[in-house]
C-alpha cells in the first residue's frame, strides 16, 4: 500500500493536489465533450416552462408565461434569461448552464477526493460521473438538476470539512465555512426540494464523524450536564421536524403526477438503474465499500450514508426517475472509486510478490513496475470498454441520434418541421387545442387550451376546464369537453404531441370526428368544424352555465 499511503507525506500531499488538479481538468474536457454531443436535440417539455418564464423576465421583470407564473426555481429560471442576454435566447445557450454545472462537478469530484483520499480515486470517481449516463442527460437539458448536484456536493463536502476537521480549523475558518454552507444548503433547497432528503444523509453522517468525540465528553460529564444535552437535542430534533413539516413530506412522497404513476411502485427502480449502469461494480458494492472503509474510514462511511439514506427515501417515495437520485450519485462513487483503488492496489502488491518470486528478480528491478502496469492498465481497459456505460459513450460519440442512447428522446415531436402546415391550418381553425401548451406557446406565441390529462390535475380545480396557474390557460381531458369546444367556439386545430398524450380514447374518437394530418413525425392534428362537433356531441343542446374563454390565436 506504500503507493497510496504515500500521499500522507507533506511532498506526497503536494503532488497529489497537482495532480488531482490535472486528472480533473482532464475528465472535465471529457464530460463537457459528451454533455454537448446531443446539446441541440429536440426540446423536451419541462425546458419549456423555464425558457418561456425566462424570456417573459427578460422583457418584463416577472417570471410569467402568458396570462401565468412559473414560480419553481426561479433564480435557475432567472440564470436562464442571464444566459439568453450573452448568447441569445436558445435551447443550445439555456443548456449550456446545466452543462457547466456538469462539468464543474466533474472537476470538484476528482479534486476533492484526489486530496481527500489519492489521486486514483480522483480520477476513478471523476470518471464515474463524467461517463454517466443520467448525469449527462441532465447536463443537456434546460433543468436546475445539475445545478443542484453541484451545489448539494458543495455543501455536503462543507459539511465533512468542518466535522472532520474541525480541531484543526481556525475559528474565523470554521465560521466562514459554516456561512458558506449554510448559503450553499438554502441555494440547494431552492433549486430541488429533494435537498431536504440529502441534509438528513448529511447530518446522520455528520454525527457518525463526531459521534467520538460526543462519547468522550458524554462520558467526562456529570449526570445534569448529560440531561442537559439530551433535551437540548430532543428539543432541535422537534423543531426542525415542525420547521421541515415531516409529516407533510412523508405524505408527499406518495403522491405522484399521473405520467409517472407506473413507476410508483417499484420500489427496486434505483437499484435496477443502478444495476443496468454498473452490472459488476454494484452487485461488488458491499465490498467495495469495506474496502474503502479500512483505508479512508472517515470520508467513506460519510459518503455511504448520505448515499444510503437518500437511496432509501427515493426507493420508497412513489415519483421516481433517475435525476432525483442525481445529487446522490457523487456520494456512491466515492467509496466506490475508493474500494476499486485499494483493491488494485491490493491486487498489485500481490502481483508484484508473485513475479518477484517466480522470476527471482529483487524488489527494485526496473522492470517489476513497468510489467505490473502494463497487467493492471490492459485488464482495466478491457474491463471497462465491456461496461454499459462505456458501450453508452461510444454509441453517443458515433451516432448523431439522441435516441441511440437516451429512450427519452424517443417519440420527441419536431415541431419546428410542422411550423409552416401548423400556421396555414391556423388561417381556417384559429382556435389550438394542444397536448403541450408550453411548446405550443413557445413556438406558436399561445394557445387556447391544454388537452393534458396530467396537467388537468395539477389545475386550480382539477376538473374540466380548470385553470393552469403556470400558463393561465384552461385544461381539459375528455372528448366531451373537446366537442364543447368546438361547439362554442368555432373551427378547432387540435395539436397532439404523442410523447405527453396517453388517454387512447381520446385519440381514437378524435379520429371518428375530424379530418386528421400528420405534418410531422410523432406530432398529429385534426380540425375539428362547429356542425362536426354538435353532430357528435349528444349534449349538444344541454345548457353551459359559463360560456367558455375561447382565446383565438391572433393571425
Amino acid at each position: 500500500m506504500a503507493a497510496v499511503q504515500s500521499a500522507a507525506s507533506p511532498k506526497g500531499r503536494s503532488s497529489a493536489v497537482r495532480n488531482s488538479i490535472l486528472i480533473g481538468l482532464a475528465l472535465a474536457m471529457l464530460h463537457g465533450y459528451l454533455a454537448s454531443i446531443y446539446i441541440d436535440h429536440l426540446p423536451l417539455y419541462d425546458e419549456m416552462y423555464h425558457m418561456l418564464a425566462a424570456e417573459s423576465w427578460r422583457t418584463s421583470g416577472e417570471l410569467r408565461i402568458l396570462d401565468g407564473e412559473y414560480l419553481r426555481a426561479p433564480l435557475f429560471t432567472k440564470l436562464v434569461g442571464l444566459s439568453a442576454n450573452i448568447c441569445g435566447p436558445s435551447l443550445e445557450c439555456a443548456r449550456g448552464i446545466s452543462v457547466a454545472a456538469s462539468v464543474l462537478l466533474v472537476f470538484l469530484v476528482t479534486v476533492f477526493a484526489g486530496i481527500a483520499m489519492h489521486p486514483a480515486v480522483g480520477f476513478f470517481a471523476g470518471l464515474l460521473v463524467a461517463a454517466n449516463p443520467a448525469v449527462i442527460e441532465m447536463a443537456q437539458i434546460v433543468r436546475f438538476y445539475s445545478l443542484h448536484a453541484l451545489i448539494f456536493f458543495l455543501f455536503a463536502a462543507l459539511v465533512f470539512i468542518l466535522t472532520a476537521h474541525w480541531r484543526r480549523l481556525a475559528t474565523w475558518q470554521i465560521l466562514s465555512f459554516a456561512g458558506l454552507a449554510m448559503v450553499l444548503l438554502w441555494f440547494s433547497n431552492h433549486l430541488q426540494v429533494l435537498t431536504q432528503v440529502g441534509l438528513l444523509g448529511v447530518i446522520l453522517g455528520a454525527a457518525t464523524i463526531l459521534a467520538p468525540d460526543w462519547y468522550g465528553w458524554f462520558r467526562r460529564r456529570n449526570l445534569w450536564a448529560k440531561g442537559l444535552l439530551i433535551s437540548i437535542v430532543l428539543a432541535a430534533l422537534a423543531l426542525g421536524a415542525l420547521i421541515l413539516d415531516i409529516e407533510g413530506k412523508l405524505q408527499a412522497l406518495q403522491s405522484v403526477p399521473l405520467w409517472a404513476q407506473a413507476r410508483a411502485h417499484e420500489t427496486f427502480f434505483y437499484h435496477n438503474a443502478l444495476k443496468a449502469w454498473f452490472p459488476v461494480l454494484w452487485p461488488m458494492m458491499a465490498i467495495l465499500a469495506v474496502l474503502s472503509i479500512a483505508r479512508w474510514p472517515r470520508l467513506s462511511i460519510y459518503s455511504l450514508v448520505v448515499f444510503v439514506s437518500s437511496l432509501i427515501v427515493l426507493s420508497v417515495a412513489a415519483h421516481k426517475g433517475e435525476r432525483f437520485l442525481l445529487y446522490a450519485l457523487p456520494f456512491l462513487f466515492l467509496p466506490m472509486a475508493a474500494g476499486i483503488t485499494t483493491g488494485l492496489q491490493l491486487f498489485i502488491d500481490f502481483l508484484g510478490q508473485r513475479i518477484r518470486e517466480l522470476s527471482g528478480w529483487q524488489a527494485g528491478h526496473p522492470l517489476i513496475a513497468p510489467t505490473l502496469w502494463a497487467i493492471v492498465a490492459g485488464a482495466l481497459m478491457l474491463f471497462a470498454i465491456n461496461q454499459p456505460i462505456a458501450r453508452d459513450a461510444a454509441r453517443m460519440v458515433a451516432s448523431s441520434s439522441p435516441t441511440s442512447v437516451f429512450n427519452h428522446y424517443s417519440n420527441v415531436a419536431d415541431w419546428p418541421s410542422a411550423l409552416d402546415e401548423i400556421r396555414q391550418a391556423l388561417n381556417k381553425y384559429p382556435v389550438v387545442l394542444t397536448s403541450s401548451g408550453v411548446k405550443a406557446a413557445y413556438y406558436l406565441g399561445d394557445f387556447s387550451f391544454e388537452l393534458n390529462r396530467s396537467v388537468l390535475l395539477e389545475t386550480d380545480t382539477g376538473a374540466e376546464f380548470g385553470l393552469d396557474p403556470r400558463t393561465g390557460r384552461h385544461v381539459i381531458a375528455s372528448i366531451e369537453s373537446v366537442l364543447r369546444v368546438a361547439r362554442e367556439c368555432g373551427p378547432t386545430l387540435v395539436i397532439v404531441d404523442q410523447q405527453h398524450f396517453r388517454h387512447e380514447e381520446t385519440l381514437t374518437a378524435l379520429d371518428g370526428l375530424a379530418i386528421r394530418q400528420n405534418p410531422a413525425a410523432n406530432l398529429l392534428t385534426w380540425e375539428i368544424d362547429p356542425a362536426n362537433a354538435v353532430a357528435n356531441d349528444p349534449d349538444a343542446d344541454s345548457f353551459d352555465p359559463e360560456p367558455l374563454d375561447c382565446r383565438p390565436m391572433a393571425l
